[in-house]
């Protein structure tokens, strides 16, 4: 009843909040239990909250997993929900793709962790976090020590319990194996890649020394080269190394540089120059008269209630390549660093969503001057894009249909 009834709330208000009242209504209808009722309603009312979590905020900060548990509240609903969430977004299009099944995995493992926990508080669920990622560095020491114990151990100490919860147990292994060999020849920048088509992705990590204006560098050197950015995370080490791990595409959803090595070992050398000196981002394309046909209207939203140690941007406007780049670049100018980047794209439209701190004291972004100024040069970075609507007065019709970030 939830997957037939899902959609029924659109086009009068919050979807979620009609939805809910329409799919109780023809529950009572249809004579099924109360307590039907009310799980079908429930799906309903949330059908969009699982896919906004996973894509948009940061599952390794304990207050994410705690709020989404609380919304959740059982594991049995935890469980429908996901199915109901693949469902609705395999069943749009090319949205769907095996990044957003892991990531959604991510959320769903932490979550259920949590539930099983007994306690959905912040607290609870921070400390049950850590020992989550107490176990990932223990199975990585028994995997992988051996003679090199000591090199590995620097490494498992260098990040925070963030990292070891972003990242399944596969890359960690990855990631380890080329910290040490960087950390063993003293070669930084170094930078690795390696084609995950189970995901669909090529993950690129780099591992540098950290910088003002680092991502943004990087940002445009994958853009440069023609790649699509589909997730990021960003991670600090405590000696002051910057690790980034970029998911990346070409434009047709392929990992990037399948059927060419040569491409890969480009972009490589392209990102360790990046690494050192900034790289100005790509210029935009010109808009095709497609784009032009559709009207998105862009927005900014920056919220320092989701987390209490960072600002979190969210820039929501028409798809480009570059676009992750230009709006990092934004951040540098105003001179805030990136703690992490969640990308999304529905069609024509990107959300990316930036977790950011002040570069001098670290902290929130506070004052509301500074927070008008970086929403407005965001927008004008988001309105580059938008192209003029086509002149034929028979397509002024088209012109003025948006493009919906709902599914």
């Amino acid at each position: 009843m939830a997957m037939l009834l899902h959609d029924t709330g659109k086009g009068d208000g919050d979807q979620q909040i009609e939805g809910e009242k329409s799919a109780r209504a023809a529950c009572e209808r249809l004579g099924l239990p109360q307590e039907e009722v009310d799980l079908v309603g429930w799906l309903v009312g949330n059908h969009l909250v699982m896919s906004d979590v996973a894509q948009k905020r940061d599952i390794g900060d304990p207050r994410t997993v705690a709020n989404f548990s609380k919304v959740v509240g059982t594991v049995e609903r935890l469980r429908l929900l996901l199915v109901l969430t693949v469902a609705d977004i395999r069943a749009v299009g090319n949205v769907w793709n095996d990044w957003k099944g892991q990531l959604l995995r991510d959320l769903y493992r932490l979550t259920e962790a949590a539930l099983h926990g007994g306690r959905s508080d912040e607290e609870g669920v921070r400390a049950h976090l850590a020992e989550i990622a107490a176990g990932a560095k223990e199975q990585l020491l028994e995997d992988i020590g051996g003679a090199r114990a000591d090199v590995l151990q620097a490494w498992l100490d260098a990040l925070d319990d963030g990292y070891w919860l972003n990242h399944d147990a596969d890359a960690l292994k990855w990631h380890a194996l080329e910290v040490m060999r960087a950390r063993t020849e003293r070669a930084l920048p170094h930078v690795a890649a390696r084609i995950r088509e189970s995901q669909g992705v090529t993950e690129v990590l780099v591992y540098a020394g950290d910088r003002a204006g680092l991502f943004a560098s990087l940002a445009s050197a994958i853009s440069s080269s023609g790649a699509d950015i589909v997730g990021a995370r960003v991670h600090t080490s405590k000696d002051g190394a910057a690790f980034d791990v970029f998911s990346i595409q070409t434009t047709d959803h392929k990992p990037f540089g399948v059927n060419d090595p040569r491409v890969l070992e480009t972009l490589k050398q392209k990102l360790t120059r990046a690494a050192l000196h900034d790289h100005a981002a790509p210029p935009p394309a010109a808009p095709s008269r497609r784009n032009a046909a559709f009207t998105i209207e862009p927005w900014v939203r920056i919220d320092n209630d989701i987390t209490p140690h960072a600002t979190v941007i969210e820039a929501s406007g028409r798809d480009r390549l570059g676009l992750l780049a230009d709006l990092a670049h934004v951040c540098v100018e105003a001179k805030v660093s990136i703690g992490s980047a969640h990308i999304d794209t529905y069609g024509e439209r990107a959300s990316d969503v930036f977790y950011v701190q002040e570069e001098e004291g670290g902290g929130q972004i506070a004052n509301p001057r500074r927070i008008a100024s970086v929403r407005a040069k965001l927008e004008d970075v988001l309105r580059a894009a938008e192209p003029a609507a086509p002149a034929d007065p028979a397509k002024a019709p088209l012109a003025v249909a948006r493009a919906s970030t709902a599914r």
